[in-house]
């Protein structure tokens, strides 16, 4: 197996616990009224400046995976 193919298994398996942790956030949820101006309860250290870079990061990385199958493709 590649270093690529190994980090793309790395990445689905890192996705996949993501997905998990919100759909139980989301079950925790359920039936309690949501404000739908305030932010879903995170870590009191995950601010929105932090937010914003994990989600910049995220997105060049899918932006390069693109870019890599599209090469092998």
């Amino acid at each position: 197996m590649s270093l690529i193919e190994k980090a793309l298994y790395r990445l689905d398996r890192a996705v996949g616990s993501l997905e998990g942790s919100m759909g139980a956030l989301e079950t925790s949820m359920k039936g309690k009224q949501r404000d739908m101006f305030a932010q879903a309860d995170a870590p009191k250290n995950l601010g929105r400046v932090q937010s914003q870079v994990i989600a910049r990061r995220l997105d060049k990385a899918i932006e390069r995976v693109e870019q890599l199958l599209g090469e092998a493709a």
